[in-house]
């Protein structure tokens, strides 16, 4: 997925707030398998995870729940 998505400009990249959630949950699971050395490590990528979702503007951020009624209401930015 790496590779797809560095051939499509940053401004074109969207995601959803469900993507995030899954993803964390995912992250969590591993912090709770992991001791000493391996935790760090987890963490560190964990940090990095959310790094990356803290640097996307929040109207690319699509709220799957809410899209198909703000789409009908001509809405499409975060409130």
């Amino acid at each position: 997925m790496t590779l797809r998505l560095a051939t499509i400009a940053d401004e074109d990249i969207t995601t959803t707030i469900v993507s995030y959630e899954e993803q964390c949950k995912g992250w969590l699971a591993k912090t709770a398998k992991e001791t000493d050395e391996g935790l760090i490590r987890v963490y560190a990528q964990f940090w990095q995870h959310l790094n990356i979702y803290a640097g996307i503007p929040k109207e690319r951020i699509v709220l799957a729940f809410q899209y198909p009624i703000r789409h009908e209401r001509g809405e499409f930015a975060l409130t």
